[in-house]
């Protein structure tokens, strides 16, 4: 039986979320830096909806799409109202790596970066309850 905390396991996918969002959380939130922190929460999400499909015997498909993990959760269980906001930070994938010149200022608010932040806790807060539940068997 692979180990719970095994690459490609439901569990790492969580660690990798969680070091996503705790580098969000401890680093300066410069302007400079908005773009790149909303991408660290992009990926914090997705690496979260990652682990609760495989959690639910999925293989996570190779996208970076957050509405199709999404959507391929509702096959599963029922996804709150509240979570589908987390599409909104599928812009940020490529957006802070191949947008502005590094001179430009940086479209992206403190506001955005605030929402961004608390759409990948969020989720990855939902994940880990789906994933600890089935580790238990309660689901």
């Amino acid at each position: 039986m692979p180990q719970p905390d095994a690459p490609g396991s439901a569990t790492r996918y969580l660690q990798r979320s969680a070091l996503d969002l705790e580098l969000v959380a401890s680093t300066t939130h410069k302007p400079s830096l908005r773009g790149l922190l909303c991408y660290h929460c992009q990926q914090a999400a997705e690496k979260a909806l990652k682990g609760a499909l495989v959690a639910l015997g999925e293989k996570p498909p190779h996208t970076h799409l957050l509405g199709q993990l999404i959507d391929k959760l509702e096959g599963h269980v029922t996804i709150p109202a509240h979570l589908r906001d987390t599409e909104k930070l599928t812009a940020y994938y490529t957006e802070p790596r191949y947008g502005d010149e590094p001179d430009e200022p940086d479209p992206i608010t403190a506001d955005d970066l605030a929402e961004a932040l608390q759409l990948a806790t969020d989720t990855h807060t939902w994940s880990s309850k789906l994933v600890a539940a089935r580790a238990s068997g309660t689901q």
